[in-house]
């Protein structure tokens, strides 16, 4: 009895372990919305044509900074740094996002920061500029769980602009610039009291 038990408790693992859905983590090359063609979604820094170097960027579930679920860093070679490297475009299996199986759909949101990423508060630690963007995927990729054919893994569809023209990321403000802010609004906040 207690082998059996075994076995079926070994086959729902793997069962579910092979139910989680796939996601292709990339910019360059995706599906447009109507299927038909691709596009790219290329990066670039605050001045909206400088390529990065030495920016990483991270894939989360929306509204869960905390864990990511895949982190690649840039292209570095000329006139393409301004994608992600992806090897071949590997699927990202969410294995830590459970009841997110194959053929499910989910909110993804990107983070492209050239700093440490503290997902708490969320802060960047030394970094110069940062981009955060969220999206719904197109079904995730995998076999599904009730069984079927499997399904291709998706690219992030419907995130940016089907042209082509991408995004500029948002500089991030200096401490002492936030600070001098803070200290301003407290100074105005005194003069409205005193009146």
């Amino acid at each position: 009895m207690k082998k059996a038990l075994l076995i079926l408790a070994a086959a729902a693992m793997c069962g579910s372990a092979f139910a989680q859905g796939t996601f292709v983590f990339q910019n360059r090359s995706i599906t447009k919305a109507s299927g038909s063609g691709t596009y790219n979604v290329p990066i670039f820094l605050p001045d909206g044509v400088s390529k990065p170097t030495g920016f990483t960027a991270r894939l989360f579930l929306t509204g869960d900074l905390a864990t990511p679920l895949a982190t690649v860093g840039f292209r570095n070679n000329g006139d393409a740094n301004d994608f992600f490297f992806n090897p071949l475009n590997t699927p990202v299996t969410l294995s830590t996002a459970p009841g997110h199986e194959a053929g499910s759909t989910v909110s993804f949101t990107i983070v492209v920061s050239d700093g440490t990423y503290n997902a708490t508060s969320p802060t960047f630690g030394a970094a110069t500029a940062f981009g955060e963007w969220s999206f719904t995927s197109k079904q995730l990729g995998g076999t599904p769980p009730g069984g079927g054919l499997p399904i291709t893994p998706p690219g992030p569809t419907g995130w940016g602009s089907e042209t082509g023209s991408g995004f500029a990321l948002t500089p991030v403000p200096e401490p002492t610039t936030i600070a001098l802010g803070a200290i301003g609004i407290g100074a105005l906040a005194l003069i409205r009291r005193r009146k």
